[in-house]
């Protein structure tokens, strides 16, 4: 196999998930390699195949996010998963992160600390506990966009400014981080941030991004004359 990626999940309820992976797998090719190597397997071009297992989350979890997960059964291979439109997210337009935006400077810093090294209690919101990664996979980190919850509202241009004590703001972030070789990886976390004397603290990083709730009805149905 030269690349694996997770293309489906779904939510089986109870803690139940069924996962389905592609994977380009290198197929062998019956026909020999070079005159006189008859029988001798040669790698052909790689073909995508699809694998669905089920999973089982573990008991345990932090924030609602479970530590773990146990495959139920060995992968079964499945068909192709049909094409699913992408549902769409509570956030506005993602914006270049600017640095008076103390959104981004809170977040950049946060996550410097989660993937390169640091506090993070300096960062989160009273009575969160969060762990960064150990060993350190990165040695810096640049948020790139940013896009808050709220389309429309105050809530995606007010970035200058903190509001309120209490105040809740769901964001989305894109960010590069660099790697000891110098590669950059692009990454995004979805985060829960909370206003707290005059700067934002982190109070979530979120499994998933926020979804869109779905529109309410603006008229309601006539009821029959009796």
């Amino acid at each position: 196999m030269t690349q694996i990626a997770a293309v489906r999940t779904i939510a089986l309820g109870g803690g139940l998930w069924s996962v389905t992976v592609g994977a380009r797998v290198i197929e062998p090719d019956a026909r020999p390699t070079t005159p006189g190597a008859a029988g001798t397997p040669a790698a052909a071009g790689p073909g995508v195949r699809y694998f669905q297992v089920a999973l089982a989350s573990s008991g345990e979890s932090v924030a609602g996010v479970p530590f773990g997960y146990t495959a139920l059964a060995a992968p079964a291979e499945v068909a192709a998963p049909g094409q699913v439109a992408a549902p769409q997210l509570e956030y506005g337009v993602m914006k270049s992160a600017d640095a008076s935006d103390v959104r981004a400077q809170t977040v950049g810093q946060f996550l410097t600390a989660y993937l390169v090294g640091g506090d993070l209690t300096r960062f989160l919101t009273p009575g969160v506990q969060m762990t960064g990664i150990t060993p350190a996979p990165y040695t810096a980190v640049a948020v790139d966009q940013i896009a808050a919850a709220g389309v429309g509202s105050d809530a995606d241009t007010a970035g200058s400014r903190v509001p309120d004590d209490g105040t809740r703001q769901d964001v989305l972030v894109a960010v590069r981080a660099t790697g000891g070789d110098g590669t950059r990886t692009p990454l995004s976390y979805a985060l829960s941030l909370t206003a707290r004397a005059g700067r934002w603290e982190i109070t979530a990083l979120n499994a998933a991004p926020v979804p869109a709730l779905a529109p309410v009805p603006t008229t309601v149905p006539s009821s029959s004359a009796r």
